[in-house]
């Protein structure tokens, strides 16, 4: 197995994306998912199948998890033969949407075990970076720069991350918009962090900045907008359109 290696459980639709980027990256991953199908195409990418959540969790420090709803979460985490029946994993990973309920629940159960959940802080960073190289991008589109050639420099950079890397390339230039995450959701994870960082008494002024772009944008989007029209308020207020030649300008 590869010296860097991560767990992924729930590898279908938007799983699989994930899994294969980690892998392109050159991660050697563990993984499960109730599609034997999903399985056997990851196996013949160089994963490694495992038969149970609990298996993935022994074999890993570190299990991410990719799965539909919130009861399926908690039944891989912390249910019989889940996450927290391994022996070898330190850190848990959820990419899904399970609410503060079940997310609570979670993480009390998978602490009992000493192992860590991160979701929303990995969430609350993907906003950042997202909301911050969406002001960047537009900033040089009204200075007269192509945002393909400002992409490409930045990602050669110290300033590459993964909206830079991905969602921005991907989905605003070509005006796509369909990460397939809603900025409603986003939005509730990251009020989810700061209420959390409220109660543990950490000022998070960049987080409280992010969320005021994010609430605007669901605001002049609508809830089901995808998360990378948070450029769109941006590009109203400098009259500009990411992906638009200097001559097309609003």
């Amino acid at each position: 197995m590869a010296e860097r290696s991560v767990g992924f459980i729930g590898v279908g639709r938007m799983g699989g994306r994930l899994a294969r980027r980690l892998i392109g990256a050159g991660y050697g991953l563990t993984i499960y998912d109730t599609s034997e199908a999903a399985m056997q195409a990851f196996a013949e990418m160089g994963a490694h199948p495992a038969d149970s959540p609990a298996a993935v969790a022994s074999a890993c420090e570190i299990v991410m998890t990719c799965l539909p709803t919130p009861p399926v979460v908690q039944a891989v985490a912390i249910g019989a033969n889940g996450i927290a029946d391994g022996n070898r994993v330190k850190i848990f990973i959820d990419m899904s949407t399970t609410g503060a309920t079940y997310a609570k629940r979670i993480a009390e159960g998978l602490a009992a075990r000493k192992i860590v959940a991160v979701e929303l802080l990995n969430n609350l960073l993907s906003a950042t970076a997202m909301a911050i190289s969406s002001e960047a991008i537009v900033m040089g589109v009204k200075a007269g720069l192509d945002p393909k050639q400002m992409v490409d420099v930045i990602n050669a950079g110290t300033g590459r991350n993964s909206a830079t890397e991905d969602k921005i390339p991907r989905c605003v230039i070509p005006r796509t918009f369909n990460t397939g995450f809603s900025i409603a959701l986003l939005n509730k994870d990251v009020r989810l962090c700061l209420e959390e960082a409220d109660t543990l008494g950490i000022p998070m002024v960049v987080g409280n900045a992010v969320r005021q772009l994010l609430s605007i944008t669901m605001a002049t989007e609508g809830p089901d907008a995808d998360m990378t029209e948070t450029v769109k308020p941006l590009e109203r207020w400098a009259r500009v359109e990411v992906g638009k030649t200097q001559s097309d300008r609003v």
